[in-house]
């Protein structure tokens, strides 16, 4: 009977071994992918302004006032 239960706690630890391991797995995938996509979107941001430097830039806009010509 004692062995019954040392056998049923073992399963029960090992499932819950199993279990943290593969959530600890998927946080720190999530925390890597979060990484990325701050990077991304610091550099998307830069981009932006960069586009909006050369869109209000004064000459830009007499350029294509005069290729409208």
């Amino acid at each position: 009977m004692d062995m019954m239960w040392i056998a049923i706690a073992a399963m029960a630890c090992t499932g819950i071994y199993f279990d943290y391991k593969a959530k600890e797995k998927k946080y720190s995938a999530k925390a890597h992918s979060h990484d990325e996509l701050t990077h991304e979107l610091d550099a998307l941001k830069a981009r932006i302004e960069t586009l909006e430097t050369l869109v209000t830039d004064r000459s830009y806009q007499v350029r294509k006032e005069i290729d409208s010509l």
